[in-house]
């Protein structure tokens, strides 16, 4: 969701320099997070400069969209990822009322 400037190439030699100032929303971005929600997010700060919010507010379950797999001390997590429209459909389908229809995984289940 984030695009780097593709001019610059200093970028992959001088990894430490300011990359947010290189870093702007994709367009695709401003589909799953709302610009009206934009001024109700706490930006964190790094040396003084505004940076990115503490956490984003998407209007999908991105953990569908972009799966989750993940282990820890007493638990672990495997959520395969979801065709984007399916979701969108489903979520269209309960806001309606109706029982959401099943959805194929794109990656091995």
């Amino acid at each position: 969701m984030i695009e780097i400037n593709k001019c610059e190439a200093q970028v992959i030699y001088y990894p430490f320099i300011d990359l947010y100032g290189l870093c702007n929303f994709s367009t695709l971005a401003r589909h799953i997070f709302n610009p009206h929600d934009d001024a109700l997010l706490h930006h964190l700060r790094d040396d003084n400069l505004k940076i990115e919010p503490e956490y984003y507010v998407p209007l999908l379950p991105m953990v569908l969209i972009n799966g989750a797999d993940g282990i820890g001390t007493g638990w672990s997590t495997k959520i395969p990822n979801y065709d984007i429209r399916e979701i969108v459909n489903n979520l269209q389908l309960m806001i309606e009322g109706r029982d959401p229809l099943p959805m194929v995984c794109h990656q091995i289940c």
